[in-house]
C-alpha cells in the first residue's frame, strides 16, 4: 500500500513538472501544427515585405508617362517682319521708263518692216504711235529730271538679237520679248511707281498711262496665243488705230 501511494505521487511529481516546463515535454502534432502555421505566417509576411520593397523599387525607377514628362511647347517665335518693298525714286523710275519706252519703239519700228504676220505688223504699229506719246508725256511730266537718251546695254543685246531673225521666227521672239515679256516690266514699273511716289505730275503720268500699258499686255497675250488675223483687225479697230490687218491668201 504504501509503495503504490509512493508511486502515485511520484507520478503527479513528473506530469506537474511536464506542465511546468512545455518545453522539455514532447512535442505532439499540435505542437508542430502551430509550429508550421507560424513560420508559413512569418515566411509570408517576409514575401510581403519583398514584394512591397521590389515594387516601390520598380515604381520608383519606372520613368514617368510620355504624358507627365511632356513639358508644354514654347509658344512659336513671332515671323520677323517683312522688310518693306525699296521706294522707286523719280531719277530711276524716269530713267528705267526712258529706255523701256525707247526699246518698244525701235524693236516695233524694226518688226514693221521684218515681220510675216500681218497681226505682228498691225500690233508693232501700234506700239510705235502709243510709246511715242508715251515718251513725250514723260518729258513734259519729268521736268528738271534728266531723261536718258536711247536704249541700255540690256535692251541694244534684245534688239540686235531681233536683228538677226527673220520670217516666222523673228515672229516669235517679238511677241515673246517685246510684246509680253517688256509690256510685264513696263506695268510692274509704273504701277509700283504710282503707288509709292508723293504727289506730283511724274505720279499722275504713271497712273494715268498704267491702263493703256495693261492694255498692250493683254493684247499682246492675245497675240501670242495666236490669235487669227481677223482677231487682230477686231483689236487694233477697237483700239482706235485706224488699221486693219488683212488676211493673207
Amino acid at each position: 500500500m504504501t509503495s503504490k501511494l509512493t508511486l502515485c505521487i511520484a507520478s503527479c511529481v513528473v506530469i506537474v513538472a511536464g506542465c511546468a516546463n512545455p518545453g522539455d515535454r514532447p512535442a505532439t502534432s499540435s505542437d508542430a501544427s502551430a509550429s508550421s502555421s507560424a513560420a508559413s505566417g512569418t515566411q509570408g509576411a517576409s514575401g510581403t515585405s519583398a514584394a512591397t520593397g521590389a515594387g516601390t523599387a520598380t515604381a520608383a525607377s519606372t520613368p514617368p508617362s510620355a504624358a507627365q514628362s511632356a513639358a508644354p511647347s514654347p509658344a512659336p517665335a513671332p515671323k520677323a517682319a517683312s522688310a518693306p518693298v525699296q521706294a522707286i525714286t523719280s531719277t530711276a523710275f524716269v530713267e528705267k521708263a526712258a529706255h523701256a519706252g525707247a526699246f518698244e519703239i525701235e524693236a516695233s519700228k524694226l518688226a514693221q518692216t521684218k515681220a510675216k504676220s500681218e497681226q505682228v505688223k498691225a500690233f508693232a504699229k501700234r506700239m510705235v504711235t502709243d510709246h511715242t506719246k508715251v515718251a513725250s508725256n514723260l518729258r513734259a511730266a519729268a521736268g528738271n529730271t534728266k531723261i536718258p537718251a536711247g536704249l541700255d546695254a540690256a535692251d541694244k543685246a534684245k534688239l540686235d538679237s531681233l536683228k538677226r531673225k527673220s520670217g516666222a521666227e523673228f515672229d516669235a521672239e517679238y511677241k515673246a520679248v517685246v510684246g509680253v515679256a517688256a509690256h510685264q516690266d513696263a506695268v510692274s514699273l509704273f504701277e509700283a511707281y504710282s503707288q509709292q511716289a508723293p504727289e506730283g505730275k511724274l505720279k499722275k503720268f504713271a497712273a494715268s498711262s498704267l491702263p493703256e500699258l495693261k492694255d498692250h499686255l493683254a493684247m499682246a497675250n492675245r497675240l501670242s496665243l495666236g490669235a487669227s488675223d481677223s482677231d487682230a483687225s477686231t483689236t487694233m479697230a477697237s483700239h482706235g488705230t485706224g488699221t486693219t490687218a488683212h488676211a493673207k491668201p
